[in-house]
Order: structure tokens, then C-alpha cells, then sequence
């Protein structure tokens, strides 16, 4: 077996527990307050963003041992690609390990997702089941019990189509023709950021010394932007809906197409064109306001 790709630390911290949502004691599932208050109602662990949650290493081997077969064959063209641009094998050889990791935790994220929203549903679900059983005990009280489990199943149907999403998703990135547009797409990326800094370092050492410290992305945006405008365009990003920043990023800083990312989420292709123009729209009010 292959090890585990490891130019960076793939372990955080994990996020700590929100208190009292979903508990679960062996095979049972018990959920908080009933019936439960809106912010205490069954949820998925959230996590900030790009926190990524500790594994042991016995379980990152179990990972990466379901993801090394599919990501393997492409090691080679891969470290042609990168190596045409920066012209260094051995850094090549680095960033198609840095492309393997990433997409292991992009694996390795879709499956949590499928999973805590899997187990909220199934706590949706079993509170549906128990108002439905006192509406049938409770005839006077029944609509109030009914109303309580339609509100129950509604969340629960929402979690089910979030996890059927992520394990889609899954399914398409094991995919030989998506998972190598999207290995190239990132490898693309990590090549050109090299490069850049490459640049940058030598035209800072040329004009300034090489004592100069290296410039940050802020330095070369100023041009472009004021400062003022820099951080809010950051802090209107920040603000968009979670799904709406995730095409973003992915189309616009990741350069991958409407189609592509249609099938790397498991998305219908209309959707993803609404959550793209809907960020824009949201940008657009957010920096204009």
C-alpha cells in the first residue's frame, strides 16, 4: 500500500462539539429538547472553513487506500505538466504530491458530509415517527403533533438530498475522465503560483537586493485595488451562502467550468449557473451598497 501524501499536515484540530444537537448512544440517536427549539434542532458538526478534521493514521491509510488506485495512473503526466512550467522534477515531484493530497481531503470531506447529514436525517426522521405516534394517541392535540412531524420530515428529506448529493458527487469524481480534469486543473494552478512567486522573488532581488523580503498578493493588487476595496470584496465573499463561495472559488479561482463542476458536486448544470450568477448578484449589492 501506498503511503499517504504528506508535504503539508493534513491534521487540524477538529471543531469542538456543538452542545446538546445530535447524541448518539449505539445504535440509537437521541435529539435535545422536544419539541426542540430551532437552534438546538438536529444538525450536522459545522466546521470553519477549511478546517479539515483529524484522522488517526490507521484511518488516513484506510483512506488514501481507497483513493491511491484512481489517482496513481496520472502521477506521471502529471509531473510532466507541472515540470513544462517550473522546470524542476524534483519541486515537480513535490506539488503531484501536494495535488494528491488535496483531492484525498476533497474525497475524504464528501464522505463526512455524506455521513453527519445521513445521521441527521435518520434523527429527523425518528422524531417524525414519534409526533406521528402521539398524533394517533392525542386526537385533540393531533394537528400540533402533525404539524411538528411535517417539520421533522421536511428537515429530514433536506439532509437525505444533501447526502445523496455528496455521494454522487463521490461517484463522479471516481470518474477517469472528470478526476484527471480536475488532478490537471489543480496541478495547473499549484504549477502557475510557483512560477509566479519564482518571478516575483527575482524581480524583487533584481530592483531591490536580496535582503527584500517577498512581496504579498496585497503589494501586487494595490494597483488594482484600494485597500478599502480589498477587503471588502474579502469580507463580501466571506458573506455569501456556503454553496454560492464554493462555485466561486471553484470557477473563478480553481478555472473550472460550469459542466465540470455540475458533475464534481452532483449538481444538475442550471443549478450551478444559478448559485454563480446569485454570488455575483450578492457581490455585486454587497460592494456597491
Amino acid at each position: 500500500m501506498g503511503q499517504v501524501p504528506r508535504r503539508q499536515d493534513p491534521g487540524q484540530d477538529s471543531a469542538k462539539d456543538s452542545p446538546g444537537i445530535v447524541t448518539v448512544s449505539g445504535d440509537s440517536v437521541k435529539v435535545a429538547g422536544e419539541p426542540a427549539p430551532a437552534a438546538a434542532r438536529p444538525t450536522p458538526q459545522k466546521r470553519r472553513r477549511g478546517e479539515r478534521p483529524t484522522l488517526t493514521a490507521s484511518e488516513m491509510e484506510a483512506a488514501w487506500a481507497t483513493i491511491e488506485p484512481l489517482v496513481s495512473p496520472f502521477r506521471q503526466e502529471l509531473w510532466r505538466a507541472i515540470t513544462r512550467i517550473i522546470r524542476d522534477p524534483a519541486e515537480s515531484e513535490d506539488l503531484v504530491q501536494e495535488v494528491f493530497l488535496r483531492v484525498f481531503w476533497m474525497f475524504n470531506e464528501l464522505k463526512r458530509k455524506a455521513a453527519e447529514h445521513e445521521q441527521t436525517a435518520a434523527a429527523h426522521r425518528q422524531k417524525e415517527d414519534e409526533y406521528r405516534g402521539k398524533a394517533e394517541e392525542n386526537k385533540q392535540d393531533a394537528g400540533k403533533y402533525e404539524q411538528q412531524a411535517a417539520e421533522h420530515a421536511r428537515e429530514a428529506a433536506e439532509h437525505e438530498q444533501i447526502a445523496e448529493d455528496a455521494k454522487r458527487a463521490i461517484d463522479n469524481l471516481s470518474s477517469a475522465k472528470l478526476l484527471r480534469a480536475l488532478l490537471h486543473t489543480i496541478a495547473k494552478r499549484l504549477a502557475i503560483d510557483v512560477f509566479r512567486r519564482r518571478r516575483w522573488n527575482a524581480e524583487d532581488r533584481q530592483a531591490n537586493g536580496d535582503d527584500v523580503p517577498r512581496k504579498s498578493l496585497d503589494d501586487f493588487a494595490a494597483p488594482i485595488l484600494t485597500v478599502d476595496d480589498r477587503l471588502g470584496l474579502k469580507e463580501a465573499l466571506e458573506r455569501l451562502p456556503p454553496e454560492e463561495l464554493e462555485v466561486i472559488e471553484m470557477m473563478v479561482f480553481e478555472g473550472l467550468t460550469a459542466q465540470e463542476i455540475a458533475e464534481i458536486k452532483g449538481l444538475p448544470l442550471m443549478r450551478v449557473y444559478r448559485l454563480f450568477y446569485s454570488a455575483i448578484r450578492h457581490l455585486r449589492e454587497e460592494l456597491t451598497a
